[in-house]
């Protein structure tokens, strides 16, 4: 078991924790930056183009709870829930440490394979819903262009059945609550102009564009154009209120490939068959707002 699973070291083990908090690594390019957690579910905790935050994050939060609603969270294997809830939301590995394998000036590599899933509970839900013989190697590389955020998700089925997966991310962009209305998208059914973000109210799940870019508006930040591969054919918008009813200061913007459930749908589901691997990629690319 290599210690860089539960050490805040790097793979040179010369890496030094910055505080007493999880590990935050940097990569930069140009004036893009993004910090990577590998201990919380391998989350990207900030991205920031010419010293504008684009995702949400805060210090208290990351440091304090086990799935912190900031930055981007990892949804493997799966988005949302399964019919039976076997396995906890979102699949659970989000809340797993990951692997720093490697880093260099623009790009970090984490991994996690089932032999690193300490957390009985949760390898005990994935074998119950997938087979006793789960046997997986994620690995996601986390490049920082200069204006772009890149994830390449490789998932490689070691075991001797088929695998399905349907993979998502969960990014928390940082959104001003009264300015939230005034944002504009390509995706069918972005309105928030009557959103409250109740308890009660459901997240917008709507349908990728056939053929284009996802692309929507953040208010004094500029314009995101989500690139992604065309199996991420799924968009939930959604957030949620403060404890005094006002509107929190994200806004989630999540492609998951399939809707909500689609890992039990044979049809619409990704297979990985024994041995194999897939790639899939999403890239989160800003136009800075000008003037």
């Amino acid at each position: 078991m290599s210690e860089k699973l539960f050490y805040p070291i790097g793979p040179s083990g010369k890496e030094e924790a910055k505080n007493a908090g999880p590990t935050q690594l940097e990569i930069n390019n140009g004036a893009a930056s993004v910090s990577v957690s590998p201990e919380i579910g391998g989350m990207v905790t900030q991205f920031s183009v010419s010293g504008k935050d684009i995702l949400y994050f805060d210090l208290d939060t990351f440091r304090s709870e086990k799935k912190p609603k900031v930055g981007v969270p990892v949804l493997l294997p799966f988005g949302g829930s399964d019919r039976e809830k076997i396995v906890r939301q979102h699949g659970g590995l989000r809340e797993v440490p990951w692997v720093w394998e490697t880093r260099d000036k623009h790009s970090i590599t984490l991994s996690l394979d089932t032999a690193n899933i300490k957390d009985e509970k949760l390898l005990s839900e994935l074998r119950e819903k997938f087979g006793a013989n789960l046997n997986f190697t994620y690995e996601v590389k986390i490049s920082v262009g200069e204006t772009s955020l890149a994830y390449d998700i490789k998932i490689k089925n070691n075991g001797s059945t088929d695998m399905p997966v349907t993979p998502g991310l969960h990014p928390y962009f940082k959104v001003d609550p009264e300015k939230q209305d005034e944002m504009k998208s390509n995706l069918q059914g972005f309105d928030l102009s009557e959103r409250t973000w109740a308890p009660d109210e459901y997240a917008l799940i709507t349908s990728r564009p056939p053929g284009e870019d996802v692309w929507f508006t953040i208010p004094g930040t500029g314009k995101v154009i989500v690139k992604c591969a065309e199996e991420f054919d799924t968009f939930v918008v959604w957030s949620k209120q403060k404890e005094n009813g006002e509107k929190e200061d994200y806004l989630c913007v999540e492609p998951w490939v399939g809707k909500p459930s689609t890992i039990d749908n044979k049809e619409k589901r990704i297979t990985v068959a024994p041995g194999k691997e897939i790639t899939l990629s999403v890239i989160f690319d800003i136009e800075p707002e000008t003037g």
